[in-house]
């Protein structure tokens, strides 16, 4: 979820900082984010809510495991704010999956009535302190790019932004009005050539975003169906495909088309040699493959501005706009 809060230095003494307590803080954790993140309820806050007060029905055994085990008690790691003896703000940190020093700091929430007091900025020093205790390299987390509040405590506390993503979403596609481009051909991958698909990657996405998000060379690897495939994507209900845009023979996109059975979602990377050019007959094709599905979700990083325009044309709409935020830990001790 987004991290959300609103900073400001004053007033706390009323209340006091504490561990999060999966023994007892989960409940109370739940009905926080579902208030907090009202306005967000479309994009899961109430799922997470229910989960979260799900989990706490084996409030005790989460405590046991706490105790017996390092590793499932930094899965339930993070600070509540407790004020009257309601938990009114709570942050969660966790290790990032795959990479290694790397943490995440995630659901910042102050109860509305008492926010403007400096409570998140609390909850954020501590996470910070809590990764940095632990030799921590990087701290990673999102927020709305509209959240003005919420960006200033981050860039108090020394976090950069990385990369800003804008979220689209269509109920109902607009089938595309412009012509194919003649000079733009959209086949299926060759899996003798994946490591083209590997470097047009390397060279459209950004350095700072690589770096905190490596590419792996295996993951463009292309191989053949089976029927293991067939039966796994009737059992979960997804589905994964891929296509290339070429031009003159060269790759130059990349489109991804992830199928569900409520939402599905379409990714594109575009080499910069094919900006400009191939996004049109890449959204004309994804919409063609994806006929007939009622919800379609777009993330897409603003340097790939002419696949937003190519979406918006065909009924996307944006919905919100996530920056990618990045403390450098590291860099903060030598700064302090």
């Amino acid at each position: 979820m987004v991290s959300q809060s609103i900073p400001r230095d004053a007033d706390t003494r009323a209340g006091h900082l504490r561990p999060l307590d999966p023994a007892r803080d989960l409940g109370p954790l739940a009905h926080l984010i579902e208030i907090a993140f009202a306005d967000e309820l479309s994009f899961g806050a109430t799922a997470i809510a229910r989960e979260i007060q799900a989990q706490s029905l084996f409030g005790p055994i989460f405590w046991l495991l706490s105790r017996i085990s390092p590793t499932f008690r930094e899965l339930l790691t993070g600070f509540v704010w407790e004020e009257d003896g309601t938990l009114v703000g709570n942050t969660t940190i966790s290790r990032a999956d795959g990479i290694a020093n790397d943490w995440i700091i995630s659901n910042v929430a102050v109860l509305p009535s008492y926010r403007r007091r400096g409570i998140a900025d609390q909850l954020v020093g501590a996470a910070i302190e809590y990764a940095r205790q632990r030799r921590a390299r990087r701290i990673l987390l999102q927020v709305r790019a509209d959240n003005e509040a919420a960006r200033r405590l981050y860039l108090k506390h020394g976090f950069v932004t990385v990369e800003v993503v804008t979220q689209l979403q269509a109920s109902r596609m607009i089938p595309p009005r412009w012509q194919p481009n003649p000079s733009v051909v959209i086949r299926a991958p060759v899996p003798a050539r994946w490591y083209e698909a590997y470097e047009l990657a390397r060279v459209a996405i950004p350095i700072a975003v690589q770096q905190l998000r490596p590419l792996r060379a295996d993951t463009f690897h292309i191989r053949l169906r089976g029927s293991l495939d067939t039966i796994a994507e009737w059992l979960t209900g997804r589905s994964r495909e891929r296509w290339w845009a070429e031009v003159d023979g060269r790759l130059r996109g990349l489109l991804t088309i992830e199928r569900g059975r409520g939402t599905s979602r379409i990714e594109f990377i575009i080499h910069p040699e094919g900006r400009g050019l191939v996004e049109p007959d890449l959204t004309r094709h994804a919409l063609e493959r994806l006929r007939g599905n009622t919800k379609v979700r777009a993330h897409v990083p603003t340097y790939q501005a002419e696949v937003i325009n190519s979406l918006r044309k065909c009924g996307f709409v944006e919905v919100r706009s996530l920056e990618q935020m990045v403390l450098e830990v590291q860099k903060l001790g030598e700064r302090q």
